[in-house]
Formats: structure tokens, sequence, C-alpha cells
């Protein structure tokens, strides 16, 4: 399964050396997201991480800093607009492989992520770091969805499909058989002192 992490909203302590020791000991991706921040702050950030491992970098916003700073790509939001953007980086050639979106219903599987490389769905378990952000379907309901899905491609590995909320390393075994190609750490990942440790447990798990 794949490991992406979606970064703290906060401001983090060395968040850049973090960024570069997830992607070094394995992380798929890493997702930036920094509601409120400039882009002069986004781009502060960006610049302190490798050159070599930016392009494991996805923005969730500041989207004109992708290209200058040779970054893995655009992540939209689950809203009208991301419809609009998306229109526009196919438009300017960008490829599908570098555009994925987040989804919280699970009726948009199947109409929401044409020509996006993958989605996030949650909240796949009540979420660590939003209080009362819990799932909306069984966990029957959502295999047979994510099942339904992959009969329904050609390639059924595209899109993928990637569990997002509540994740722990204990529920990685749970998330491989409902069928998501890989999950998105987020509060728990951020949660102690020392993130890499944390990652570690995921590894393992």
């Amino acid at each position: 399964m794949d490991l992406l992490a979606v970064s703290p909203d906060r401001y983090y302590r060395n968040e850049a050396y973090w960024i570069a020791h997830l992607l070094e000991s394995g992380l798929h991706r890493y997702h930036l997201r920094k509601p409120g921040w400039s882009v002069e702050n986004i781009a502060q950030l960006v610049e302190e991480i490798p050159e070599n491992l930016r392009g494991k970098v996805v923005l969730h916003q500041a989207y004109r800093l992708v290209e200058p700073l040779g970054l893995g790509g655009w992540h939209l939001k689950d809203h009208p607009l991301g419809v609009k953007i998306q229109a526009s980086l196919r438009k300017s050639g960008v490829g599908r492989h570098q555009i994925s979106k987040s989804l919280h219903d699970l009726h948009d599987l199947f109409s929401e992520l044409v020509d996006f490389a993958y989605g996030f769905l949650s909240p796949i378990f009540p979420s660590f770091s939003k209080v009362g952000h819990a799932p909306a379907w069984s966990m029957q309901t959502l295999k047979r969805a994510l099942a339904d899905l992959k009969a329904t491609r050609v390639d059924p590995s595209i899109p993928k499909i990637y569990a997002l909320g509540g994740i722990s390393p204990e529920r990685l075994l749970l998330c491989q058989e409902l069928g998501f190609s890989g999950v998105v750490v987020h509060g728990m990942l951020w949660e102690a002192n020392d993130p890499g440790e944390n990652f570690k447990k995921f590894l393992k798990g």
C-alpha cells in the first residue's frame, strides 16, 4: 500500500527537515496544506526542501508555485472551483498524473475523478484532528462501492483511492481489505515530537 501524508495545518518546527526525512524513509507523497498561509510563506517552506525530493510534494494551494519550484502536482478541493481549476490545468497541458482531488461522498467516486491520478476519500474512521468528523457510511457499503468502482474501470488501478481520516497503523490491513490503494496519514503522524518514529509504526503496520 502507498503511504501518503498531509502536513499539519499550523507552523511546525523543522517541517522541511521532516518532509525530507519522511520521503527518504518511504513516504509516497507529501501533501502541503496550510490554510491561511501566503504564497510567500509556502514558497519559503518549499525552498527549504531538497530539490531532488520536491517532485513528491503536492500543493493544496499557491498552485502557481508547482511548476517553477519543480513540485509534484496540484490537489483540488471537493468544490465547484476545483472543476474550473482542473479544466484550466488540463487545457494548459498538465497530465492527469499530476492532479488529485478530495472526496467526501461515495457517489462521487464514480463521477468526480475523471482525469485525476488519485483521490482522497474521507473520513474513513473518526478523525484524530477534527472532533465529530466521522464516516457517513458502513464499512460494508464502503467496500462494495470500492469494488464496484474498480469493476467499471478499464484499468482498475486508475484512479487510485486513498483512505484519509482516523488512520492508524492498526487500521492499515483493514484499509487494504476494503480495497484502498493506500492511506493518507495526518493527525496521528504529527501528535508526537518525533514524526519519524510515528512513521516507522506505519511502515511496520
